[in-house]
C-alpha cells in the first residue's frame, strides 16, 4: 500500500512540474499581434459593441497572453443586459479561467448549471451567479479557432492545449445576462 502512495505522490508532482516545460516550449511561439485576426463585429446574430475595461480587468489583460474584450448588445430588442467577453490565445495559459472562478473571488455564489447544447449545436457550460440580490445567469465554452474543437470544462482545454493535442489560437467565451 505505501508504494501506491508514491506513485500517486509522483502523479502529482509530474503533473505540476509538466506545465511549466510544456508551456516554455509553447510560449517560444509568438504571442504578437500577427496571428490575432480582429474581434467579430456580431455574436448570435447582433452587433457587438465594445466596452472598455475596468481597472481591474485592464490589469488582468495587461498580464494576459493574447487579448480581452468585453461587449455589450447594441441595444436591440430582446438582447437584455447582455454582456459578451472575449478571451483569445495562442499559447495554453492558467490565466484563460473559468469566470466562475473570477466571481467567487469577489464574492458571487455560484451554483453550478447544465451543460447546454445551443441552436448552433455548440456545447456552453452554465452556472448562476449571485451576490447582495443580483443575479447573473452565465454560459461560457473554450473552442478552437483553428478546428472547431470545443470545452466546456477549463482545465480539459489546459491540459489538451499543454499536451500538445488540440492546435490554437483559442477563444474563450463567456456570456453573461
Amino acid at each position: 500500500m505505501r508504494w501506491v502512495n508514491f506513485v500517486f505522490g509522483g502523479i502529482c508532482v509530474v503533473a505540476t512540474i509538466v506545465p511549466l516545460f510544456v508551456g516554455g516550449a509553447h510560449g517560444a511561439r509568438g504571442l504578437g499581434d500577427e496571428a490575432f485576426t480582429g474581434w467579430p463585429s456580431s455574436f448570435e446574430g447582433h452587433r457587438l459593441v465594445r466596452y472598455d475595461l475596468s481597472a481591474r480587468e485592464a490589469a488582468f489583460a495587461e498580464a494576459f497572453p493574447g487579448k480581452v474584450g468585453l461587449f455589450g448588445s447594441d441595444g436591440e430588442a430582446g438582447i437584455g443586459e447582455r454582456r459578451v467577453i472575449l478571451r483569445w490565445v495562442q499559447v495554453p495559459t492558467r490565466r484563460l479561467h473559468s469566470s466562475a472562478d473570477c466571481l467567487r473571488a469577489t464574492g458571487y455564489a455560484i451554483e453550478p448549471g447544465k451543460i447546454l447544447r445551443d441552436g448552433g449545436g455548440r456545447r456552453w457550460a452554465t452556472f448562476r451567479a449571485r451576490k447582495d440580490g443580483s443575479v447573473m445567469d452565465v454560459r461560457e465554452r473554450i473552442y478552437s479557432a483553428a478546428t472547431g474543437e470545443e470545452w466546456t470544462d477549463v482545465s480539459a482545454w489546459f491540459w489538451a492545449a499543454a499536451m500538445g493535442r488540440t492546435e490554437g489560437p483559442w477563444w474563450g467565451v463567456t456570456v453573461v445576462e
